[in-house]
């Protein structure tokens, strides 16, 4: 009997669940049926649709951009929103510097800035964390200067600190494990065999040059690292305190070197990583994705001027999307259009003929745009050139 009753109770179960599956699918119905009923019937007019897109892009420019997969769907399924540099072939330009020629005035390697080379021109942005503004902001400020002559660049730094320490005494020593001062650039925008130098507090300094960045060439550090290069920098640091002690708490301290993102680094138990063009992740081996300086000989030139940046960028964001879709698949492929890429790329307004080759190494992708007259061209090791 104790079985029976409960089969019954079973069955009851079994039948009412169903029952209620039934109910709110039928609900469901209803609800849809009258929610398009009340859209289909109001009036389909232009205005009420640019209303809509106007809201759309609002929010494209604001908060939208903060969820990234939410702004990637929004970019693929309504390209002409949330895209109107596609249309103005005008894109924001990384951090960016104008260098003036000395033209004849003097710099005196002292650690100090007091020259007039040094009064009359600006100084940098302030640095960021290197992954981004999201980050906090830095604890103290660090910025820089630039100068240069047909022989040298001058690099002249500030440095705000209220603790000074280093570690290493001896050049070539590995000052990146110090609190350390570090200058990288690529001097022919190729994104290979750009320098690297380094100076601590002490002024110790170490410099290499790389053929390629270590993530372009893995298996190969043993030539990709030409520890042995130099650059024959001339030095300085000034600072106001007194290092490696803990209780003389100073405010600042300066270095010039003669020689470009520029990075900081601070707290060797938890370091902090600062630069002045963040790279998006805890690494300044990404040269596609430094700061710009621009060598000037007028010094009334206030403008900044890149004609080629559109190119870049786009070669740029193509390479990135089709190292994502390996790590992902396991292959490169020539589709654009199945790449992760910014609408702007498949628009056509401003990138033309792009296309993607594969070759032994990898691929190569090739494009034209309305704003340069060059040809791009970008290898999967980053090597990147123009014809």
């Amino acid at each position: 009997m104790l079985t029976r009753n409960m089969a019954n109770a079973s069955r009851k179960f079994i039948i009412i669940f169903i029952i209620g599956v039934i109910v709110t699918f039928g609900i469901g119905i209803l609800i849809g049926h009258f929610a398009i009923e009340k859209i289909t019937s109001q009036p389909d007019n232009e205005g009420k649709r640019d209303s809509q897109t106007f809201k759309l892009g609002n929010a494209c420019t604001n908060e939208i951009k903060n969820f990234t997969y939410l702004h990637r769907y929004m970019n693929t399924c309504n390209k002409d929103i949330c895209d109107t540099s596609s249309k103005t072939c005008s894109f924001t330009l990384p951090k960016h510097y104008i260098a003036y020629h000395l033209n004849g005035k003097s710099v005196n390697i002292d650690g100090h800035l007091d020259d007039e080379a040094w009064q009359e021109v600006p100084w940098s942005s302030d640095f960021t964390d290197i992954r981004g503004p999201q980050y906090p902001k830095p604890q103290f400020d660090t910025k820089f200067k630039l100068r240069w002559n047909d022989d040298r660049l001058y690099v002249a730094a500030l440095l705000n600190a209220t603790e000074l320490w280093a570690s290493l005494t001896v050049d070539e020593s590995k000052v990146w494990q110090d609190n350390a001062f570090e200058v990288f650039y690529d001097a022919d925008n190729s994104m290979q065999n750009y320098k690297e130098m380094e100076i601590n507090v002490l002024n110790v300094t170490w410099d290499l040059m790389l053929t390629k960045a270590y993530i372009d060439c893995p298996n190969c550090k043993e030539t990709n690292v030409l520890s042995n290069w130099t650059s024959n920098m001339e030095k300085a640091v000034h600072h106001d305190g007194e290092v490696n002690n803990p209780l003389k708490k100073e405010p600042s301290g300066s270095l010039t070197l003669l020689t470009v993102n520029t990075r900081r680094q601070a707290k060797p138990e938890h370091a902090d990583w600062w630069s002045w063009q963040p790279t998006g992740a805890v690494a300044l081996h990404l040269p596609h994705r430094w700061g710009l300086v621009q060598f000037s000989k007028n010094f009334q030139n206030k403008v900044f001027s890149f004609p080629a940046w559109t190119a870049y960028k786009a070669l740029f964001d193509i390479f990135e999307a089709l190292h994502r879709f390996k790590a992902l698949n396991g292959m490169f492929i020539t589709s654009m259009t199945d790449l992760d890429v910014p609408p702007y790329i498949l628009s056509g307004n401003c990138i033309k003929n792009a296309a993607i080759k594969l070759t032994p190494d990898g691929f190569e992708v090739s494009l034209n745009t309305t704003t340069y007259a060059k040809e791009g061209h970008i290898r999967a090791d980053r090597y990147t050139w123009f014809t």
